[in-house]
């Protein structure tokens, strides 16, 4: 049974008026989406430049253990070199 045409002019507008407020829902859905996009590769992004921070941390540390062990060393063999000359010296002397 065809609708009268009488019936498809306010059908018609309704319709219009229908998409003309669920239009801009789309649109701001839409953005809404592109914004959660970009929001997630922003924060990948920060995980990968975190993870990259940290790598470079641990080489750091991992310098300053060799540094520090390198040093302890030398502190020790200062001090054993210093013993010797001091205990040398006492040896001269005592000869004398």
């Amino acid at each position: 049974m065809p609708l009268p045409l009488m019936k498809i002019g306010p059908l018609m507008n309704q319709l219009t008026k229908l998409i003309d407020v669920v239009g801009p829902l789309i649109q701001s859905v839409t953005k809404t989406i592109k914004e959660r996009k970009n929001i997630k590769e922003t924060v990948e992004l920060q995980a990968k430049a975190l993870s990259s921070v940290e790598e470079q941390l641990k080489i750091v540390e991992s310098v300053l253990i060799n540094i520090r062990k390198s040093l302890q060393i030398w502190a020790w063999s200062t001090g054993a070199i210093g013993v010797v000359s001091i205990v040398s010296l006492l040896l001269v002397l005592m000869k004398r």
